[in-house]
């Protein structure tokens, strides 16, 4: 399966003090995507970018065509990648869902900087979300959670450090979380207490074709206990025509669903579901 283009971007500190369903219950979606020129002096120029999510949202998605969209400066289109990333929380036992994809077409601006031309291009996808739960049991317990991540990755020869890759993490955290932020890959406790340290589980798939990978995140709960599930996921292509593609495939279950309340209301009809970016990438493989 073969991308358009993603643009992958920072998700830095949101802030979950909003749309909480009872006192200690946050949640939020975020999502990014971006393209830009490589110079060869390093660094990302001519940027095309979009941003979509918050505090107290249940679903964010985002979308950039570079064949369509004019950059920061009102340059181009340049037709150099598309990236596209869904973020999906449910008013149900279920957590919550990541799709990010990231391709490049092998072109770039001819946009010139301090007498340099740019050499590649580059695709950045990323999303995040916080999901509150309950545990409505009646006696203490370990609750088990699943997540599965699958990507189609294809390494351009041009990237020789291999950069082009698809990456995720799910975390649980107890309800003293009141915000988090998500920088590059590494997870930053800003308030609240990760549950176990040995729960928060890593994904990261640089390997050329199709490759699933599973977690299983245990975590004891008493009777009432609040938990929150961080999940993310990001999507990265570099140097030359490669793709990563993870869209629709960072999901996960509880063990016990029957034991288990979430805390996010209903979406309803603004919902951003993963099916809704359906069809994005312009080339399939």
């Amino acid at each position: 399966m073969k991308l358009g283009a993603i643009t992958s971007g920072v998700i830095a500190a949101l802030l979950c003090t909003c749309g909480q369903a009872m006192a200690g219950a946050y949640f939020g979606a975020q999502t990014s995507a971006s393209t830009g020129d490589i110079y060869p002096g390093g660094g990302i120029r001519n940027g095309a970018y979009a941003f979509g999510g918050g505090e107290g949202l249940a679903a964010s998605s985002v979308h950039v065509n570079d064949g369509v969209v004019v950059d920061s400066d009102g340059t181009g289109p340049w037709d150099r990648g598309v990236g596209a990333v869904s973020v999906t929380l449910s008013e149900l036992a279920v957590p919550p869902t990541i799709g990010v994809g990231a391709e490049l077409t092998g072109k770039c601006s001819t946009l010139d900087f301090n007498g340099s031309m740019p050499i590649a291009a580059s695709v950045f996808a990323s999303g995040a979300a916080l999901a509150a739960f309950q545990y409505i049991g009646d006696s203490p317990r370990e609750l088990e959670l699943y997540y599965e991540f699958t990507a189609d990755v294809s390494i351009s020869p041009l990237d020789t450090m291999w950069r082009t890759r698809a990456y995720a993490q799910v975390s649980v955290w107890d309800d003293g979380m009141t915000r988090y932020s998500v920088d590059g890959e590494e997870l930053e406790i800003l308030g609240g207490t990760m549950i176990s340290a040995s729960r928060s589980i890593t994904f990261n798939e640089t390997t050329n074709g199709y490759t699933t990978r599973s977690a299983l995140v245990v975590f004891y709960v008493n009777p009432g206990d609040i938990f929150h599930v961080l999940v993310k996921s990001g999507a990265v292509a570099m140097y030359g025509e490669s793709y990563a593609d993870a869209l629709g495939t960072f999901q996960g279950e509880f063990d016990r669903p029957d034991l288990v309340r979430s805390l996010v209301p209903a979406p309803g009809g603004a919902a951003l579901g993963l099916l809704g970016m359906a069809g994005v990438f312009r080339r399939r493989r």
